[in-house]
């Protein structure tokens, strides 16, 4: 699509790739954005806004793409220092990180890579938005916690 409209043209067709089926596993649907968490509040918050929910240009999909995959290349994380703390946290029914079968992964490729200090979090039904989520006092105390374990550690 790049070649053929330019990469501003907005692309329905990448979009609807990316991002269509996403809604699938929450049926029945009362948006198109329910995969984003079960606050109907916070949903309807982010469609309302007009900076969410837009159709991305194919520049935008040729760039997101190759900067993941340069991202995951295996000599660019093992620049990552072995020591630093990281923290990952998802809804265990993110389809994004496909149920966190991705992070999963992503975890098991930093620890084979040396890096020692990696924990998550999974929350149970909690979808992409983890911050916007019902249980979102649960995340956010969650963090704090981790946050103050690591500076408690380098004290």
């Amino acid at each position: 699509q790049v070649l053929m409209l330019g990469e501003r043209a907005k692309s329905k067709i990448l979009n609807k790739m990316s991002f269509g089926s996403y809604n699938k596993f929450f049926k029945p649907n009362r948006t198109s954005f329910d995969w984003l968490n079960r606050d109907e509040k916070e949903v309807d918050k982010y469609i309302a806004d007009p900076y969410c929910g837009a159709i991305f240009s194919a520049g935008f999909f040729v760039d997101l793409l190759g900067g993941l995959k340069d991202m995951h290349k295996v000599g660019n994380m093992a620049k990552i220092p072995k020591n630093l703390p990281i923290l990952f946290i998802a809804g265990e029914k993110d389809p994004v990180g496909k149920n966190n079968k991705t992070i999963r992964w992503l975890i098991d490729q930093y620890k084979n890579l040396g890096i020692n200090n990696v924990k998550y979090n999974f929350y149970k039904d909690a979808r992409h938005e983890v911050l916007n989520e019902t249980n979102r006092d649960e995340v956010v105390s969650d963090i704090l916690d981790w946050t103050n374990s690591i500076i408690q550690s380098k004290q």
